[in-house]
Formats: C-alpha cells, sequence, structure tokens
C-alpha cells in the first residue's frame, strides 16, 4: 500500500457494500419473524439487486437471535441509507419491527467490505460485472436505436425528395410541350396560355425551392450508407455483449447457489485498538494464508465520531462441523500469526451459528415484492 494512507485506500478499493442486520427475536415470534424477512430480502432484491447470502440462527442465544447478511452494489453509503429508509416505510417492515426486541433499524448496520479474498466479494464482483454488461446492453441498444431514427428519417426525406423530383419533371415536361404557344393549343387565346405557363413556371420554382429545402436537411445527416455501416457494428457490438451477459448470469448463478451455507459458521466481531487498522489488515492478510476455513465475509465499521477511535470489525466464516472447529481452534492457539494479530484487539466476540433452512429444513419461495407507493 505505497500511495496514500492504506486504510483510505481500502476504503477507497471497496467496490460493494455490507448490510449487517442481527435481531433479537420475541418469544412465539419467529415463524413471523421469518415470514418478514423473506419478504424484505425478495423486495430488496426486486426493486435495488441487493442479494441476502446469509440467514444465520444463534446457536446458544435465548432470546433467539437471527444475523441476516446482504450483499449490496454499490460502495455509496448514503445511497444504501435512502434505501433503508424507503424499506422502513413498508407495511410488512412494520410487522418484522414488532417480531422484535428493540429496535430493528438499530440492529441494521452497513459495512464498506474490506478487500480480503471472501466468497461475498467474489460473487458480488460478478453481480457488478453483470450489471455493467447489462448496463452497456441498454447502451448500445439506445444508440442503435437513435442510428435506425436517423436512417429512417434519411429514408423518408429522401422518399419525399424523388416525389418532389418527379412532379417538377412532370411539370417542365408540360411546359416544355407548351412551348409553341397557342399553336398547339386551338381556340384558346394566346393570354390564357401565357398565365397557365406563368402558373406553371412558378410551381415549378415553388418545387425548386422544396427539393433544395430536402437537398439541404439531407446533407446535414451522415449518408445512408454509413447510418447501415453504423447499424451492423452496433449489432456486432450487441451480440458480443449479450454473449457475455448469458456467461455471466450463468456464472453469477453458479456462484450464488455456491454461497448457500450449508451448516455452521462464526461469527466474529473484534475491536482494534486506535491506529492499529493497517497492521491488521497486513496481519491478517498473512493469517489467511494458513487459515483452512472458508472466509464469507468480512467487513469494517464506517469512521466513529470522534472520541470513539476503535475500529469495528466484522468477520464471518464457514466450517463443516464440530471437529473442524476444533481442529482449527487448535491450530489457531499454535499460531504465531494469530497470536501477534491478537496484540492488536480490544476485544474480540465469537458466536456460533447455524444457516437457518438447514436448521428449519425449509426453503420459502419469496412472494413477489411490492411497494406502497407507486413506482
Amino acid at each position: 500500500m505505497a500511495n496514500g494512507n492504506p486504510r483510505e485506500s481500502e476504503r477507497q478499493g471497496s467496490r460493494f457494500l455490507i448490510l449487517r442486520t442481527f435481531s433479537t427475536v420475541k418469544p412465539r415470534k419467529m415463524a413471523t419473524f421469518m415470514n418478514a424477512t423473506t419478504w424484505q430480502a425478495a423486495w430488496l432484491r426486486h426493486h435495488f439487486h441487493w442479494d441476502r447470502v446469509v440467514v444465520g440462527y444463534a446457536l446458544t442465544d435465548i432470546p433467539e437471535r437471527v444475523l441476516e447478511i446482504y450483499g449490496i452494489p454499490t460502495n455509496d453509503l448514503e445511497s444504501a441509507r435512502g434505501i433503508l429508509e424507503e424499506l422502513h416505510a413498508q407495511d410488512v417492515y412494520q410487522e418484522l419491527k414488532e417480531c422484535c426486541e428493540g429496535s430493528r433499524e438499530q440492529d441494521e448496520v452497513l459495512l464498506p467490505a474490506m478487500q480480503y479474498k471472501t466468497f461475498l466479494r467474489d460473487f458480488m464482483e460478478e453481480r457488478m460485472d453483470q450489471f455493467s454488461l447489462a448496463a452497456l446492453q441498454r447502451e448500445i441498444q439506445g444508440r442503435r436505436e437513435e442510428n435506425r431514427t436517423l436512417l429512417r428519417e434519411v429514408d423518408e426525406l429522401q422518399a419525399e425528395l424523388a416525389g418532389l423530383q418527379a412532379r417538377r419533371s412532370g411539370l417542365q415536361g408540360g411546359l416544355a410541350g407548351n412551348q409553341g404557344g397557342s399553336a398547339g393549343r386551338q381556340g384558346t387565346p394566346d393570354a390564357l396560355v401565357e398565365r397557365e405557363r406563368g402558373a406553371e413556371s412558378q410551381a415549378v420554382m415553388a418545387l425548386e425551392r422544396q427539393i433544395g429545402d430536402f437537398q439541404s436537411r439531407i446533407a446535414r445527416l451522415p449518408p445512408g450508407s454509413t447510418l447501415l455501416a453504423r447499424d451492423a457494428d452496433f449489432e456486432a457490438q450487441l451480440s458480443r455483449v449479450e454473449e457475455d451477459l448469458r456467461a455471466a448470469q450463468a456464472n453469477h448463478k453458479r456462484r450464488f447457489e455456491g454461497l448457500r451455507i450449508p451448516n455452521y459458521f462464526l461469527n466474529v466481531a473484534i475491536k482494534l485498538k486506535r491506529d492499529a487498522l493497517n497492521a491488521y489488515i497486513d496481519g491478517m492478510t498473512k493469517l489467511l494464508e494458513d487459515f483452512a476455513w472458508d472466509f464469507i465475509a468480512a467487513g469494517e465499521h464506517p469512521p466513529r465520531p470522534a472520541g470513539e477511535p476503535e475500529h469495528e470489525i466484522m468477520h464471518l466464516w464457514r466450517f463443516g462441523d464440530a471437529n473442524d472447529l476444533y481442529r482449527q481452534m487448535v491450530e489457531l492457539r499454535e499460531s504465531k500469526r494469530y497470536s501477534d494479530l491478537t496484540e492488536f484487539f480490544t476485544e474480540q466476540r465469537h458466536m456460533l451459528m447455524c444457516d437457518w433452512e438447514a436448521l428449519s429444513r425449509t426453503k420459502r419461495a419469496p412472494p413477489f415484492p411490492e411497494r406502497n407507493k407507486e413506482e
């Protein structure tokens, strides 16, 4: 991290945010709570592309506590807070609040993602690449439509120009046929013939002006051949982007299925000494070389107000079973790198959790989400 402050580089490098909710559920409210959170997940995904990737149940807590982790495809905290405010105005959210001890809103924490290699980071980067391709697809489609609009305009102007030129040719032919004066118009006074010829001449002049106007308008537009070549180029670009998008969507689907937590994971909250973040990041990066578990997600609390110098870190780890947990804890206890890392801690809390779907053996299909207000 040679360029600038490592902490700032870490934040600026984060392409996405994490929403972590950790709610205490009132007795006999778990079923209603889970239904409401399922609706919330569907609503956030449908309207804003927020993906809920973890629903965890604290195995040792009474009253019951539930952890949710969302990946948010932006690093704009203000934008994310605005979406949460809109969520809070929904009717079903009020039902969700009634199921929770304390304030559900205060249980919601937005965390800039740390740039360790985690499953959530890989997942969100693929998701955001998919959004970028979809945006590029829309951009190319828009440019192609603008080009086709110009092409239609050129075709229409040229068709009208051809019609005017044909009318002019007809009038000019009539004038040429009348050049003999009244000789070809027996019984017609010469004065009347002259007036008719004058009217036809004026009509030809008017057509000349219209033809000149159409020719000027056509000249200001790209040639039809150029527009046709552009259309073919847009088609080729669109074909490539759509192929990439289909591949990205298939890859995203595989990644999303891979992120489903099979059984157990460990939620770790760490508070660091003042100014220890940079050294912690360096030490943690080295420790990850030895760590045997799957790293699901990592986030750092936004900067604290003055007077609260501690940094707070959230880690989420996935492991297989109790034996796996025991082996890793023994290895950590004997690890010099881990021992060095703990020197930066002021507090460390661990919570053993189980994936909700694995615990409940239920997989509810999300309802189609609707907003209270008009879109």
